[in-house]
């Protein structure tokens, strides 16, 4: 009697504990399916989101062309020229230095005098950001200063043999 009753104990032991892992098999199932749900909707909303985000930005590149055609750089001489003085007048670097621009058939020829490279450089660069299909740059600028001189080392006379 004790085995059967060892017995049955253990068969319901073992009834409770399926019953158990079937419930736990169905909570897990129904976990699984709402993550899937879940992560489904998260990705369908970062869809839309990146969507809507690359329609504005090609709205806003789109703009952004139609006014770089609106603001060509001028192609008369005239506006080359005063393109290139406004630029020379409002540039940190170019300011005060006494820089003159010529410009026929679009092309510029710069003159004056410069205090490095850079001013040279610089002033160039405007002329053809201003339209100039060509820039002559004959701005000068003061040649660098000779190195100093190295100092000559004497060499030590031989001995002389009595």
């Amino acid at each position: 009697m004790k085995k059967m009753l060892s017995l049955i104990s253990g068969l319901v032991l073992f009834t409770a504990l399926c019953l158990t892992a079937g419930a736990q098999v169905d909570t897990v199932k129904k976990a699984g399916a709402k993550t899937a749900d879940t992560t489904k909707k998260a990705a369908e909303k970062t869809a839309d989101t990146t969507k809507k985000a690359a329609e504005k930005t090609a709205d806003a590149t789109k703009s952004a062309a139609q006014e770089v055609k609106k603001t060509v750089a001028p192609k008369t001489d005239a506006e080359i020229l005063k393109c290139t003085t406004d630029a020379f007048a409002a540039s940190a670097k170019l300011k005060g230095l006494n820089l003159t621009a010529t410009v026929a058939n679009g092309e510029a020829t710069l003159a004056g005098d410069g205090k490095s490279s850079g001013n040279k450089n610089a002033a160039a660069s405007a002329a053809k950001k201003c339209g100039a299909k060509k820039v002559t740059n004959n701005i000068t600028i003061p040649a660098p200063p000779p190195p100093p001189p190295k100092p000559t080392e004497k060499k030590p006379e031989p001995a002389k043999k009595p």
